[in-house]
């Protein structure tokens, strides 16, 4: 493997910021605060603030783009919120599983997607505008599939696999004062209350079978997420075993 000396960058990642020195080939590799892997936004303090944020703008520049088709008048509705879903929403929620998401985020998210249908539908009030272009799930439900749809591609590893390790490992030591960050799995958490839930039964139907018929079957029942009811038709209370059944009014 050839590393290059121009296209490498090193990052310090924490509360601590160190300053490294770090040679390659008699040059010094240059340390940054934020850069762009595998099209997300990797940052110093370990959060997904300027990701969000990044995703937002790209997805703004298609809209731009896109100025002409939305004031269309020769386009039908439906084809336009087509449109938005396949170049616009797949744009803002790359990655998008992976985020740690704030309340300030989701109101982000909720106000750009606003805006996009205001320019498909016009200037009007956003429930007759969320009515009239038939679109029911929001975007942060959205995203809470994604999220809990990963969640479940995790557990269903191996437990040798790093991603699993990273996600259920335990770091010894002191915390330091004041108010502990929100992690990812406090999503997940919260994800698992709203279907009433507990995380433990999700960790369980998603390693249920094995490979990818465990991670089908959590994929399944991520995409009953918030907004959608999921009937207990049977209950069996043992060691290893619970049974239920998705409505089947789920999309």
């Amino acid at each position: 493997m050839t590393v290059s000396s121009s296209e490498t960058v090193i990052q310090s990642i924490g509360k601590d910021v160190q300053q490294m020195k770090i040679m390659l080939e008699n040059c010094q590799l240059e340390q940054c605060q934020d850069f762009v892997y595998l099209g997300g936004n990797i940052s110093q303090d370990a959060s997904c603030d300027k990701d969000v944020v990044r995703r937002i703008r790209l997805a703004a520049g298609i809209v731009r783009s896109l100025h002409q088709i939305w004031k269309a008048e020769d386009i039908s509705k439906s084809t336009k919120v087509l449109l938005y879903k396949t170049l616009v929403q797949s744009i803002i929620l790359y990655n998008s599983e992976t985020w740690t998401l704030k309340e300030n985020h989701k109101r982000k998210l909720r106000v750009f997607k606003m805006s996009v249908l205001r320019k498909i539908c016009g200037i009007r009030r956003n429930v007759d505008i969320l009515k009239e272009l038939s679109v029911e799930k929001d975007i942060v439900d959205l995203l809470q599939v994604r999220r809990l749809t990963y969640f479940g591609h995790v557990n269903s590893m191996s437990n040798d696999r790093f991603p699993k390790l990273l996600l259920h490992g335990y770091t010894h030591g002191h915390r330091l004062r004041g108010r502990p960050k929100k992690k990812w799995l406090d999503n997940i958490r919260e994800d698992c209350e709203d279907m009433n839930m507990s995380i433990q039964y999700c960790k369980h139907l998603a390693s249920a079978g094995t490979g990818q018929n465990g991670e089908t079957l959590f994929t399944t029942w991520a995409a009953g997420a918030r907004g959608q009811r999921l009937c207990c038709l049977g209950h069996k209370s043992s060691k290893s075993t619970h049974t239920y059944k998705l409505n089947s009014n789920i999309e």
